[in-house]
């Protein structure tokens, strides 16, 4: 199977969702996306943006707030921090359970990880390090055309996540390993896993001002 991979760096969250968006929508391929954002909190489809997050604190610092496509908990994200999304088309078969697919994928994550240290995962697909701290969390999006996974990688310390994010459930850790490392290492374990034949893949081509406007609508943003 052919696969394209998309390199993105301090990418608007906004403009990811649209793009993956567009690609869920169009996917006749496996797409893996790596990409960082600027500080920024992601709220899951169903958070309700009261109980989540300190609202003013988020606008006084500037901190953009965005809400995507897939359910999963609140996050906030820094620029040091990989993180990935996986687009299957659904001629690729995976668990039916999207619990299952979590854990299915984390499982072959911390695998391609397992160079770095060890990793262990549980039903959620959370991603630990041996000192019981979390450095990836996941979750994912089903419709008619594929699935979207997408998980993030703690690569540095985060700091002020209480000064913006309400509910912090797990104790974070981080693994100190260069972006283009990790890369390598997920590309790797897709490729040997799925037998997937990877090239680079441009976006210039792709207009998304029509789906942008929907994730940069206040209204869907603010909608709970």
């Amino acid at each position: 199977m052919k696969g394209k991979i998309i390199n993105l760096e301090k990418i608007s969250p906004f403009y990811l969702f649209s793009l993956e968006d567009y690609l869920l929508s169009n996917i006749n391929e496996f797409y893996v996306i790596f990409y960082s954002f600027p500080p920024c909190v992601i709220l899951g489809r169903s958070s309700k943006v009261e109980d989540e997050v300190f609202v003013e604190n988020i606008i006084q610092d500037n901190i953009t707030i965005a809400r995507r496509q897939s359910g999963g908990g609140v996050v906030y994200i820094t620029p040091d921090q990989l993180c990935v999304s996986f687009l299957f088309p659904k001629e690729i078969k995976l668990p039916e359970d999207l619990k299952e697919k979590y854990t299915f994928l984390a499982s072959i994550t911390a695998k391609s990880l397992s160079d770095f240290g060890d990793f262990t995962f549980d039903e959620r697909g959370n991603i630990f390090s041996m000192d019981g701290g979390k450095i990836s969390g996941c979750s994912g999006y089903l419709n008619k055309h594929g699935y979207l996974h997408h998980f993030t990688i703690i690569r540095k310390p985060i700091k002020n996540m209480e000064k913006y994010l309400k509910k912090i459930k797990y104790k974070t850790s981080f693994i100190n390993v260069p972006k283009e490392k990790l890369k390598k290492a997920i590309t790797k374990g897709l490729k040997d896993y799925f037998s997937i034949t990877f090239k680079e893949f441009l976006i210039d081509s792709i207009d998304l001002s029509n789906i942008l406007s929907k994730y940069k609508d206040k209204n869907y943003i603010f909608r709970l």
